[in-house]
Formats: C-alpha cells, sequence, structure tokens
C-alpha cells in the first residue's frame, strides 16, 4: 500500500508474473483482468509487455 489505502501497481503485477512462473496460478491474464475490472489502474502497454513476458496476451 502506498499510505493512502491504494495499492502500487507495479509491484502487484511484478508478483502475479512471479506466481505464473512459479505454477502457482494457471494464468495471469484473468487476474490482471479482474484488478483493473475492480479499479486497479495499470497501463495497457505494461500489461501488454508483462503478459508477452510469460507468453500470454490480452483479449482483443
Amino acid at each position: 500500500m502506498d499510505g493512502h489505502g491504494y495499492v502500487s501497481s507495479v509491484p502487484t503485477l511484478g508478483t502475479l508474473l512471479a506466481a505464473r512462473r512459479k505454477g502457482w496460478i494457471p494464468a495471469a491474464q484473468p487476474v490482471i483482468e479482474q484488478l483493473i475490472s475492480e479499479g486497479l489502474y495499470l497501463s495497457p502497454s505494461l500489461v501488454a509487455e508483462a503478459l508477452a513476458e510469460i507468453g500470454e496476451a490480452l483479449p482483443h
């Protein structure tokens, strides 16, 4: 949290990618979509780049 009750997006995204790489979650993309739908702002280009690193992509 950033002191204002908000979760920082970059460490959150990094944690999801690490969890995906370790096999703790089957896919990061649905989790990212859920976080975005609940109000977490993630830059679309950052999300696309991060998902590409793990062989996933947002649906178009």
